[in-house]
C-alpha cells in the first residue's frame, strides 16, 4: 500500500512538473483568457509545428549538414560587402558553394573514420524520405486524436452546457489573475456554443426559395474565386518567365538586383496576402456557420497557395527541361534559391506587417478620433493558420533542394510565436465571431495533411523520373535519384536484396494500397455505426428517465 501511494505521489509530481515546464504554457493561458479557445488554437498549432520542425531539423543537421561540413573541404570566396548582402538575401554567389544548397553536396562515399565510410548520396535520399515519413506519422496521429476530441465535443447541446456550468471551473485556483482568465475563457466558450445553436435554428427555418437563392449565390462566388485563382497563376508564370529570361543583371544597382531576384517571391507573397482578404469578404454572402466560414476561406486560401507553388514548380520545370540540358546548369540549386527566397520573404512580411501596419494602426485608432471609425483589429485565424501551413509546405518542398530550410523554419517559427503573441495582446480586440476550437483544429490538420500529399508529388517525380544535374549535387553520376538505392544495396546479402525487390514490386504495393483503402473505409463505417449506437443508447436512457419519472408520479 505504501508503494502504491509512493507511485501515485511520484506520478502526480511528474504531472505537475510537466505542466509547469510546458513550453509557452503561461502565454496560452493569457491568450485564451482574453480571446477564447479559437485564437489560442493558432498558437498551439504553431507550437506543435515548431516541435515537429525541431525533429526534422535534427535529422538534417546530424545526417546531412554536419557530415558534409566536416568531411569535405570548404572553399573560401572573396566578395564585396554589397555582394555579400545580395548573395545572402538571394542565395546566390558564395552561398551556392555552402551546405545551404543541393549543389554543394558530394557525390562520393566520404571517409569518416578508420574503417567506416559515409555514403552521402544514400544519406541524402534516406533523410528526405525520413522527413516525409516522420511528418506523415505525426500528422496522422494528431489528426486521429483531433477526431476523437471532436466526437466527444459533438454531444448534444444540453450536455455541453451542463459540462460548462458544473465542470468547467477549477476550484484549486488561488491566484485572482488566473481566476479572471479562466472566467473569461468560460465566457468565450459559452459564446461559441450559443453561436452554433443560433445558426442551427436559423437553417431549420429556410424555405425552398431561400435555399435556391443561397445556392445560386454560392455558385457565383465560387466562379469568381476560380477566376482570381487563374489570374494569380498567370501572374506567377509571367514573373517567373521574365526573371529567368534576364541573363545578367550584376551591373544593376543593389535595389534593382534585389527587386529582380525577388520578383517571383514578391508576386506570390502579394497574391497570398491580398486574395485571402477578398475570399474572407466574399464568404460573408454565402451564409455559412462561423466554423464553415472559417473552413471555406481556408480551403480557398489553400488552393491559392498550393496553386502558387504548383505554378512556380511547373514554370521552373519548363526551364529545367531546356535543350540542351547543360545550359540549365545546376537546376536543383536554382529551385532551392527560389524556395529559399520564398521562406525569407514570408518571414519578412510577418515582421513588416506587424511593426509597420498593426502597431501604427492600433496607435492611430486609440489616439486619433478620425481613425476610430476604422475600428479595432481582429485576429484572423484562417489567414494566420494558412501562413503556418504555407511555411510547412515550403519546408517539405524545399528540403531536397535547400537542406538548411528546416533550420531556417525552426528559427522563423520561434520568432513568429513571440511576434504574434505581442501583436495579439497589444493590437487586437476579441473577435465578434466565435469559433468552436475542436472543429477548426481537426479541419486544419486535414488541410495540412492534404498539403503534405500535394507537396510530396513533385518530390516523388524528381526522385523517380527526372535526370539530376550532371555538374553538381550528390546524384550527378546517376540517371535518376532512385538509382542510388539498387547500387547501394549491391553490398547487401542476396536474400535481403530479393526481399526488398519483392516488397517494392507492383505485385505487393498495389494490393497493399487497396487493402489500406478498404481498411480506412471499414474503420470509417465502424465509427459511424458506433456514433449511431451511442445516439440510440442516449435516447434509451432519456426514455427510461421519463418512464421512471412517470412511475414515481403514479406512486
Amino acid at each position: 500500500q505504501k508503494r502504491a501511494r509512493w507511485k501515485k505521489g511520484m506520478a502526480l509530481s511528474w504531472r505537475e512538473f510537466r505542466m509547469n515546464t510546458t513550453l509557452w504554457r503561461s502565454a496560452f493561458k493569457r491568450i485564451e483568457g482574453h480571446f477564447g479557445a479559437g485564437v489560442v488554437m493558432y498558437f498551439k498549432f504553431l507550437k506543435w509545428m515548431f516541435q515537429l520542425n525541431i525533429l526534422l531539423f535534427l535529422l538534417v543537421l546530424l545526417f546531412l549538414v554536419l557530415p558534409e561540413a566536416l568531411l569535405t573541404d570548404n572553399m573560401n570566396v572573396s566578395s564585396s560587402a554589397v555582394e555579400l548582402v545580395v548573395d545572402f538575401l538571394q542565395g546566390t554567389g558564395w552561398m551556392e558553394k555552402t551546405v545551404m544548397f543541393y549543389g554543394d553536396y558530394s557525390d562520393q562515399t566520404l571517409a569518416a573514420f578508420a574503417n567506416w565510410n559515409y555514403n552521402m548520396p544514400l544519406a541524402n535520399i534516406v533523410i528526405i524520405a525520413a522527413i516525409f515519413l516522420v511528418s506523415l506519422l505525426v500528422m496522422v496521429h494528431n489528426t486521429a486524436r483531433g477526431f476523437r476530441e471532436q466526437m466527444f465535443a459533438q454531444d448534444d447541446a444540453s450536455r455541453n452546457y451542463g459540462n460548462k456550468v458544473f465542470s468547467a471551473w477549477d476550484f484549486s485556483m488561488e491566484d485572482p489573475k488566473n481566476s479572471l482568465l479562466r472566467q473569461k475563457s468560460n465566457h468565450w466558450s459559452f459564446i461559441s456554443l450559443l453561436e452554433q445553436e443560433r445558426y442551427l435554428e436559423k437553417i431549420k427555418g429556410r424555405t425552398t426559395k431561400e435555399k435556391c437563392k443561397l445556392w445560386s449565390v454560392r455558385i457565383l462566388i465560387n466562379f469568381i474565386v476560380l477566376c482570381f485563382l487563374g489570374g494569380g497563376a498567370y501572374l506567377i508564370y509571367f514573373a517567373t518567365t521574365k526573371t529567368t529570361e534576364s541573363s545578367d543583371f550584376s551591373t544593376y544597382s543593389f535595389f534593382l538586383q534585389l527587386l529582380i531576384g525577388y520578383a517571383v517571391s514578391l508576386t506570390i507573397t502579394v497574391l497570398n496576402s491580398t486574395l485571402p482578404a477578398l475570399f474572407k469578404f466574399l464568404v460573408k454572402f454565402e451564409d455559412y456557420s462561423a466554423a464553415w466560414m472559417l473552413n471555406m476561406t481556408l480551403i480557398r486560401t489553400v488552393f491559392l497557395r498550393l496553386a502558387s507553388l504548383t505554378m512556380l514548380v511547373i514554370t521552373l520545370y519548363t526551364e529545367i527541361t531546356c535543350v540542351p540540358q547543360d545550359s540549365c546548369g545546376c537546376w536543383e540549386t536554382k529551385v532551392g534559391q527560389e524556395l529559399y527566397k520564398l521562406v525569407i520573404t514570408d518571414f519578412l512580411v510577418v515582421v513588416g506587417v506587424t511593426f509597420l501596419v498593426e502597431f501604427p494602426r492600433k496607435f492611430l485608432v486609440t489616439k486619433c478620433k478620425i481613425f476610430k471609425m476604422v475600428g479595432q483589429q481582429q485576429f484572423d485565424i484562417t489567414k494566420n493558420v494558412l501562413d503556418l501551413i504555407y511555411g510547412e509546405s515550403l519546408l517539405w518542398l524545399g528540403t531536397f533542394f535547400c537542406p538548411m530550410i528546416p533550420i531556417i523554419t525552426v528559427i522563423k517559427n520561434f520568432f513568429v510565436f513571440y511576434i504574434k503573441q505581442a501583436t495579439v495582446l497589444v493590437n487586437y480586440a476579441p473577435s465578434q465571431v466565435a469559433v468552436v476550437a475542436s472543429d477548426a483544429e481537426s479541419f486544419f490538420l486535414i488541410v495540412l495533411l492534404a498539403t503534405f500529399c500535394v507537396t510530396a508529388i513533385p518530390i516523388l517525380y524528381i526522385v523517380f523520373r527526372m535526370s539530376p544535374s550532371k555538374s553538381c549535387g550528390p546524384y550527378r553520376i546517376y540517371d535518376t535519384v532512385y538509382d542510388i538505392l539498387p547500387i547501394a544495396m549491391e553490398g547487401f546479402p542476396p536474400v535481403i536484396k530479393e526481399i526488398c525487390d519483392w516488397l517494392f514490386s507492383a505485385m505487393i504495393l498495389i494490393p497493399l494500397f487497396i487493402v489500406l483503402c478498404l481498411l480506412i473505409y471499414y474503420k470509417g463505417q465502424m465509427a459511424t455505426s458506433y456514433k449511431e449506437m451511442i445516439g440510440k443508447l442516449r435516447e434509451q436512457l432519456l426514455m427510461e428517465g421519463h418512464d421512471k419519472h412517470f412511475l414515481m408520479k403514479q406512486v
